[in-house]
């Protein structure tokens, strides 16, 4: 099937086989869509009975923009008080916190960079919206302490395992509800073996 929208083009057609009164299903395989996409594009854009290409384009665009979701400062009693706060000096994190507020940092930090509130945030604001970490000591995950590098490795390190034949090595090995077996295995000069 194709993308996920229907472009200008898709509309055109569309109304050109309907106005041939080509079926749904006959549509579809013409455009190579699912039935169901041009149904739904059918229903959603009628305009005065027939379907124009160029108002359900516009009609498609006013929908997406319709469902992004809503600014939360609307309220202009939270704008002002905001607005209040932060030229009194107060943090976004400050008026957060004694504020009460349903509204987190992070917006109100949008709200001042994209100049919903009316004031210079370089002049307000401590740290311009980026998170507050603790200056400690570095983060120490990741690293091993201690360890010696592969190329200060002996030569000989690797070759023990393959080279002794005839070293028979106990194993204790568990099949489950605490049952413990005794496993011996004898090195071989490539391989093991299981006795």
């Amino acid at each position: 099937m194709g993308n996920k929208h229907l472009t200008a083009t898709e509309r055109e057609s569309i109304l050109c086989l309907r106005a041939q009164d080509c079926g749904i299903r006959q549509i579809a395989g013409a455009l190579n869509r699912s039935p169901s996409t041009i149904s739904r594009e059918l229903r959603r854009n009628p305009v005065r009975g027939a379907c124009s290409a160029h108002e359900a384009d516009k009609l498609y665009r006013l929908r997406r923009k319709r469902c992004r979701p809503a600014f939360k400062l609307e309220d202009k009693a939270l704008q002002s008080l905001l607005q209040a706060r932060l030229e009194e000096g107060w943090s976004p994190e400050q008026i957060r916190g004694r504020e009460s507020l349903a509204v987190s940092v992070t917006t109100i930090y949008r709200a001042v960079q994209s100049g919903r509130l009316s004031f210079d945030a370089g002049k307000h604001l401590r740290r311009r919206g980026k998170p507050y970490r603790r200056k400690t000591r570095q983060d120490g995950r990741g690293r091993l302490g201690d360890t010696v590098s592969i190329e200060l490795r002996p030569r000989d390190a690797g070759r023990g395992l393959t080279s002794e034949t005839g070293r028979w090595t106990p194993f204790w090995a568990s099949r489950g509800l605490g049952v413990w077996l005794p496993w011996l295995t004898e090195r071989l000069a490539c391989c093991w073996q299981q006795r």
